[in-house]
C-alpha cells in the first residue's frame, strides 16, 4: 500500500479508527466477539495499530489487531504477522544482526500489532535503513476504553530491535506528534530496561497516564 509521502500520525490515527469501526464477521455482520470489540464495544482489553515504512518516495503501511478472531474474514485488510509455525517457537522476522526472539508465551506475544506488523513487514527480508512510525491505540483492561499511545514492554523489546536493524523508529503520541525511539536498553540482558520503558512512557503521555504497564 502506498501514502503520500512522511507518514503522519493523523493518517495512521485514521486507518486504526476505520479499522476499529469496520472489523466484520465471515457473514459480514459486525464481530461481537469481546476479544475483538474490547467490553462493552468500547475496544477495552484490545489494541490496534498501524505502522509506516519509509525509504525514499515509498511508503508501505500496515494495520494490525492483536486478536486473531479480527482476522476471521479474509477482507480484513489487516496484517497477520508471522506464520503461524514460526509463532510457536517465538521466531520474529527481523534483520539476523538484533537476534530478537519474541517473548514467551510466543503464541501470545507474537500476536501483539507490534510483532504482527513487524514480523509482516519483514517477510520479505526486514530493512536495514529507511524510516518507521507506529500509531499505537491500547485501550488496557480496567479503563474503560482508555487509548495508551504506548508499546508494553514485550514490544517495546521489538521496536528496539527493529531499531539495531538500522531503522529509525517513530512513535506517534497522544497528540500525534512523532516521537523518535531512543530509549533503549544497551543490551537485551541490560539492567536499564524498566528505566528505558519509564522514560518512553513519560515522552508519549501528555499527562499522567492512568494505567500502569
Amino acid at each position: 500500500m502506498s501514502e503520500p509521502s512522511g507518514c503522519p500520525c493523523e493518517s495512521l490515527d485514521e486507518r486504526n479508527k476505520n479499522a476499529r469501526g469496520s472489523i466484520k464477521t465471515k457473514t459480514g455482520k459486525t464481530a461481537k466477539s469481546k476479544a475483538v470489540t474490547g467490553k462493552g464495544g468500547t475496544g477495552e482489553g484490545t489494541t490496534v495499530s498501524s505502522a509506516c515504512y519509509q525509504n525514499g518516495s515509498t511508503s508501505d503501511v500496515r494495520t494490525a489487531h492483536n486478536s486473531q478472531k479480527a482476522l476471521a474474514n479474509e477482507d480484513h485488510g489487516l496484517e497477520p504477522g508471522q506464520e503461524a509455525d514460526k509463532r510457536k517457537t517465538g521466531e520474529s522476522n527481523l534483520c539476523e544482526g538484533s537476534e530478537h526472539k519474541h517473548d514467551t508465551p510466543y503464541n501470545q506475544k507474537s500476536a501483539h500489532t507490534e510483532a504482527r506488523l513487524l514480523d509482516g513487514l519483514g517477510k520479505g527480508g526486514f530493512p536495514t535503513s529507511g524510516t518507521l512510525t507506529l500509531k499505537i491505540d491500547w485501550r488496557p483492561n480496567g479503563k474503560e476504553g482508555a487509548s495508551s499511545p504506548m508499546p508494553c514492554r514485550s514490544c517495546h523489546k521489538i521496536l528496539c530491535a527493529a531499531k539495531e536493524c538500522g531503522v529509525d523508529v517513530f512513535l506517534c503520541d497522544k497528540k500525534n506528534e512523532k516521537k523518535k525511539l531512543t530509549d533503549c536498553p544497551a543490551s537485551k540482558d541490560s539492567k536499564d530496561s524498566k528505566e528505558c520503558y519509564d522514560n518512553l512512557e513519560k515522552k508519549m503521555h501528555s499527562t499522567k497516564p492512568v494505567w500502569g504497564a
